[in-house]
């Protein structure tokens, strides 16, 4: 990860965090725009060429059959358009050196409040482990009570004799296991439960 290419966190507390959240903005915004001044410039310079060979195609139509070229409007437009392109590409290039500048001074704010920025990183990171801590050991505990009802159903099963529902009934996984399937599915498969 890039100091200037995307926010530091998610939600910053401290002044030089949110200094460089604010920067982060202002480059987002200014990067917006300049893709907007480079869209509309190849725009611009698209229907210029276009317009440029139906000029030229015009003349030597003209040419061909002596008569003189009526180009006046078109040559004006192109005219325009030549205009659009060069202020869309000079908007571009200023802004291009207005995001330059913010990724200086987001680098440079990052440096002279380095002890601040990186004790809030470290913050962020304990609180995230505290949360998957917390979330680990939920996990943890349901898993025991799907095995404590995984039990209770095989002992209930095997007591009345319905083997069938015994054989079906799933094994609970590992944690490991639980996470990577994304969740546990059900106990007895609907089409076993109703065999018995």
């Amino acid at each position: 990860m890039s100091l200037v290419d995307q926010p530091l966190f998610a939600v910053p507390k401290g002044k030089a965090a949110k200094e460089v959240d604010r920067l982060h903005k202002r480059r987002r915004e200014l990067l917006l725009r300049q893709r907007e001044e480079l869209q509309g410039r190849d725009r611009a310079r698209a229907e210029h060429e276009r317009l440029d060979e139906q000029v030229k195609t015009t003349e030597a139509l003209a040419l061909a059959h002596d008569k003189p070229a009526d180009t006046k409007r078109d040559q004006a437009r192109l005219a325009k358009l030549a205009d659009e392109v060069a202020d869309r590409d000079h908007r571009a290039t200023t802004l291009a050196a207005a995001i330059a500048t913010i990724e200086g001074e987001v680098r440079r704010v990052a440096q002279a409040a380095y002890p601040e920025l990186l004790d809030e990183a470290i913050a962020d990171y304990d609180q995230a482990r505290y949360q998957i801590d917390a979330a680990l050991a939920s996990l943890d505990a349901a898993q025991s009570r799907a095995r404590g009802a995984y039990a209770a159903a095989q002992s209930i099963s095997a007591n009345a004799g319905d083997m069938a529902v015994t054989r079906g009934l799933r094994d609970v996984p590992n944690v490991e296991q639980l996470v990577s399937d994304g969740g546990l599915g059900p106990l007895i498969n609907d089409r076993d439960r109703i065999a018995a």
